[in-house]
């Protein structure tokens, strides 16, 4: 079972990485809000343990291990805001850190149940997609807004 700091920072890496070639320490420090030493040393840690490929002067990516439980992660995050939300009554702008809280700790297979008993939602409460069991995730076209021309609607 994966820490709250080793999640944290696996999934930081995925999201950098989904728009660059390669996660650089100080971009990890500022999303996390943490020191450059800190993000070093835990680097070199997830480097050790194979979850993701650390560079000096690169950065980070994720290995296929670290890729897989980021993207575990963060369905299981997506799962639990979206059952605090329509099963449990919390506002949107509470799940986010009640869901933190649990990820780290709930099995695979109670958020499958979870997942079941939701109807298979698509999206979270943030408009987010959720990862199916097999790890897919519906990619959402999207434009900056700087993109779109005056007069245009977009949602």
């Amino acid at each position: 079972m994966l820490s709250d700091t080793v999640g944290l920072y696996l999934i930081t890496v995925f999201r950098i990485t989904q728009d660059e070639p390669w996660a650089k320490t100080g971009r990890i420090a500022s999303a996390l809000d943490v020191g450059m030493s800190s993000v070093s040393e835990m680097l070199k840690q997830l480097d050790e343990a194979g979850y993701i490929v650390h560079r000096s002067r690169m950065g980070a990516q994720l290995t296929e291990t670290g890729h897989r439980l980021a993207l575990n992660r963060l369905r299981k995050h997506r799962i639990l805001e979206t059952f605090l939300v329509e099963l449990v009554g919390y506002s949107i702008d509470e799940v986010h850190d009640e869901a933190g809280c649990l990820e780290h700790a709930i099995s695979d297979r109670l958020i499958d149940r979870l997942e079941k008993l939701l109807g298979y939602p698509r999206f979270d409460p943030h408009g987010h997609p959720i990862l199916d069991s097999n790890g897919t995730m519906e990619r959402i076209p999207s434009h900056s807004l700087c993109q779109m021309t005056v007069g245009a609607t977009a949602t």
